[in-house]
């Protein structure tokens, strides 16, 4: 449910607030095989907003913590 609460309560300032993912129902999380059902500018706001809304729960020396790094380089370009 902290995840919930974070993309909720994350400012994403005057550009990507008409953006704003959805909430992801916890059972989706949970489920096998279910899909994020998201606009693609929503989806597109997520995945540039989503190191900053769980980088508090990656540690910094996990394999994830490069992949979230290298992901946000790249949606920069």
């Amino acid at each position: 449910m902290y995840f919930c609460y974070t993309i909720e309560l994350f400012d994403y300032g005057s550009v990507d607030i008409r953006n704003r993912p959805t909430l992801i129902a916890s059972k989706t999380l949970k489920g096998k095989g279910n899909k994020l059902k998201m606009s693609a500018s929503e989806m597109l706001c997520f995945v540039k907003n989503l190191g900053l809304i769980i980088g508090d729960l990656i540690p910094l020396d996990s394999e994830i913590s490069g992949f979230n790094l290298k992901t946000q380089f790249s949606l920069k370009i």
